[in-house]
């Protein structure tokens, strides 16, 4: 603690800003209370999510993050030591990563410093390494109650874990009051409804079930089939390559369309009438665009695995089973033909997102867990 603030090491292991948790880690940082807190960020590369922090005033730090295979034991080494000087440097009180070999390597840094750890856990499929990471954590933040079934096997772990739901800003991801307007500046069609997926575009995102969910609308002749964006980018060149063949070969060209990564991803979810979240158990903590979503008016439909059930109640989206295009086909028909359905989930997302998925509440949240941590008021 230096100045009477306390000193977060904020750690990714990733350096751009296309996934769930790197906007998380952004948006506590944005919404911490810099009067009692002094934010810091450990980095594998300069880069997109770099030059972010630096427009939010956090000091970034680069170090070579690797994965933990004995060809990169060297580099591995030379990290835990770099973070062990920033820690003496910086005066570092918490170490925050949300990754599980950067939680292992922080976790062997701070090993004699005065550090502590909170590991923030974003997945709900267990690895390896949890339980090495479980005994090196001092805390263990949840994005879901599902994480915690990660470590059933790890004793005491009560008095480590919480759950802290994430929360998106109410003054950016907020309904459009044209929505017309909006999709124009878009340039989105107007009569038709629009049907969105964020995200990675890869397998365990359920997205063939989304192509072949359009399929059996296309093929079920409805006045008004819908326009199916899915804006993201690819895991592989591989897979790219197999979700445009499986593309032409339903004739799907006109209807699906892909969009890279957004930066004003709010103004396309206000001007969507339902995001999709269809993905396989053990590959969400809950999925943030389902509450960005909501935020916006959008109603959300997801597969009901761990984590995902709990972003989506039963007055505020549609859960389904997973693997299963023809479920999610009936239920996208069942939303854009039935309007007072429709409508009255639509009311009941937003209210759910203000009251539960919050950032001012999350970040009081989480700093509330820091203080547990240090032991300090």
């Amino acid at each position: 603690m230096k100045d009477g603030k306390i000193n977060i090491a904020y750690i990714s292991h990733f350096p751009h800003y296309k996934m769930g948790g790197q906007r998380s880690m952004l948006a506590l940082i944005e919404n911490l209370d810099r009067e009692k807190f002094h934010p810091f960020a450990i980095l594998p590369a300069e880069g997109e999510l770099s030059q972010k922090l630096k427009e939010l005033n956090c000091t970034t730090k680069i170090i070579p993050l690797t994965s933990l295979k004995p060809k990169n034991a060297r580099t591995i080494i030379s990290n835990i030591i770099e973070i062990r000087k920033f820690i003496k440097k910086e005066n570092i009180d918490i170490l925050h990563p949300d990754f599980e070999r950067d939680a292992f390597v922080a976790g062997i840094a701070k090993i004699n410093t005065p550090a502590k750890m909170i590991w923030h856990v974003r997945l709900t499929r267990p690895e390896n390494l949890d339980k090495i990471n479980a005994f090196l954590s001092d805390g263990i933040i949840g994005v879901s109650s599902a994480t915690k079934k990660r470590f059933l096997k790890v004793k005491n772990l009560d008095r480590k874990f919480i759950t802290i739901f994430n929360g998106v800003d109410h003054n950016t991801f907020v309904p459009t009051e044209d929505k017309n307007l909006l999709r124009q500046t878009l340039g989105l069609p107007l009569n038709i409804p629009i049907i969105i997926f964020v995200g990675q575009i890869k397998d365990s995102k359920g997205v063939e079930d989304i192509i072949n969910a359009t399929e059996i609308l296309l093929k079920k002749n409805i006045q008004k089939t819908p326009l199916l964006l899915l804006i993201g980018e690819y895991e592989s060149i591989e897979y790219e390559n197999k979700i445009l063949k499986l593309i032409a070969e339903k004739h799907l060209s006109d209807i699906v369309l892909r969009k890279p990564q957004q930066n004003n991803i709010h103004q396309w979810m206000a001007a969507a009438d339902i995001l999709l979240l269809p993905s396989y158990e053990g590959s969400e903590g809950m999925g943030r665009v389902l509450f960005e979503a909501m935020a916006c008016g959008t109603v959300p439909v997801g597969t009901n695995i761990s984590g995902i059930n709990e972003a989506i109640s039963r007055d505020t989206g549609i859960l389904i089973h997973e693997h299963s295009p023809s479920e999610l086909a009936s239920t996208i028909e069942k939303l854009i033909t039935n309007v007072p359905l429709y409508n009255n989930l639509k009311n009941n997302t937003i209210e759910r997102a203000k009251t539960v998925f919050d950032i001012k509440i999350h970040a009081a949240n989480v700093q509330n867990f820091y203080y547990s941590i240090l032991n300090t008021q």
